[in-house]
């Protein structure tokens, strides 16, 4: 009866170990993805691409060959001009900036109109853009983050008696509301603002900015008026610089802050806050170079960019709480350099800028996919799996 429960006991326990091995295995290796390019516009040498909703549309800006830049809109090989929309510029020269797009399919920006930068927003089906205005006395605006209630963050600029100054905003309903006097009310220090994200629950990200100019990553909650300032990175009274530019329904937060000294200063590292506790999620090749998370889908994946250890820019994909360099993960690249990753959606679908094959500044957008079917490399997982098989093999000596 021993040798038998003793037996039974020890094969419990291998299956178990083989089973968590052969499992540890098939989690360890990162997502991959196939690349497509974003079709330029009639007129335009240059694409990027800023965000995209779960439906896989996409925002961004286009340059034309006048040296203008267009906003637009694209679902697969569609792309709407929104200049081509407007209709109140007159003969002043069009520009415009698309930033974020919602689930419904509105996306934000800013635009030229008459002689200033003003945010806009363009209701998805609309055939015009609509203009949000700026705050009081100020003369420039641009809309950078929007929730699926609609709701509108962004920053507003101009020359005040006291000088040039920025403000946070949130737009809804019809009316911007000034957001710095609120997070000045949390935190006496804060002189300026900027809101660059919001998820749905109301949840605001950016950065408010000291006296000194220090600038301090931040989560604003709209329903409750309370204003949460993120711990630093780097706890230097010199260098504690941070800024928020994306949070997930789930409340993380995303961005850049300083985190470690440099021979020419501080160096910024991506970041991510959680439940008070704000993590650096290193950089590419060396502590010592320069990254920033541009956004966060609701499964806590991260997107971004990062200099490597020869200066150049890869965009970067956070999974597993490890950073990987995208342009290894393209099932095929085909001459092209990843240079940053602006956006992801819940099914893990990926936007960002780069250089293609032609040599040309364009937009991309990766779908998940799996590794090649033929590794370069011995495959780890067959290591795992003779790993389990031996801890199968094993067999207890009777006493």
């Amino acid at each position: 009866m021993r040798k038998t429960s003793a037996l039974r006991g020890a094969l419990q326990v291998t299956v178990t170990v083989s089973t968590l091995l052969v499992g540890r295995c098939a989690t360890a290796a990162p997502m991959h993805y196939n690349l497509s390019e974003l079709p330029l516009m009639f007129g335009a040498f240059g694409s990027t691409a800023t965000g995209i909703n779960d439906s896989s549309a996409v925002t961004g800006y286009q340059t034309t060959s006048s040296f203008s830049s267009d906003a637009y809109t694209a679902k697969g090989n569609t792309l709407a001009d929104v200049n081509a929309l407007s209709t109140q510029f007159g003969s002043f020269p069009q520009n415009s900036l698309g930033y974020a797009i919602n689930n419904s399919g509105t996306i934000v920006g800013s635009e030229d109109a008459s002689g200033s930068t003003t945010a806009f927003v363009l209701n998805a089906g609309a055939s015009a853009v609509t203009e949000i205005g700026t705050l009081p006395g100020m003369q420039y605006s641009e809309a950078l983050g929007i929730n699926d209630n609609g709701v509108v963050v962004g920053d507003s600029s101009g020359f005040t008696n006291s000088g040039f100054t920025m403000h946070a905003f949130v737009y809804a309903n019809g009316t911007m509301t000034d957001l710095n006097a609120a997070i000045a009310a949390g935190n006496a220090g804060a002189v300026e603002s900027k809101a660059n994200g919001i998820n749905s629950n109301g949840d605001v990200t950016g950065y408010w900015q000291d006296s000194a100019g220090v600038q301090h990553a931040f989560v604003y909650n709209l329903a409750s008026s309370t204003l949460t300032t993120l711990p630093t990175l780097l706890p230097s009274a010199s260098s504690p610089n941070s800024t928020g530019t994306a949070i997930n329904a789930n409340g993380v937060v995303v961005g850049s802050a300083d985190a470690v000294t440099g021979s020419t200063g501080a160096i910024q590292h991506a970041f991510t806050y959680n439940n008070g506790v704000t993590t650096d999620l290193g950089a590419l090749g060396s502590a010592s170079n320069f990254s920033s998370a541009l956004a966060i889908n609701s499964a806590g994946i991260i997107v971004g960019t990062s200099s490597d250890n020869i200066g150049n820019l890869n965009a970067f994909v956070v999974q597993g709480g490890t950073m990987y360099n995208l342009n290894n993960l393209v099932n095929s690249l085909n001459g092209w350099q990843l240079q940053g990753a602006t956006g992801i959606n819940s099914q893990g679908d990926i936007v960002g800028y780069g250089i293609d094959p032609n040599s040309t500044p364009a937009a991309f957008i990766l779908t998940p996919d799996a590794p090649p079917a033929v590794p370069e490399a011995p495959s780890s997982m067959a290591l795992c799996l003779l790993s389990a098989v031996g801890f199968v093999a094993f067999k207890p000596r009777r006493s």
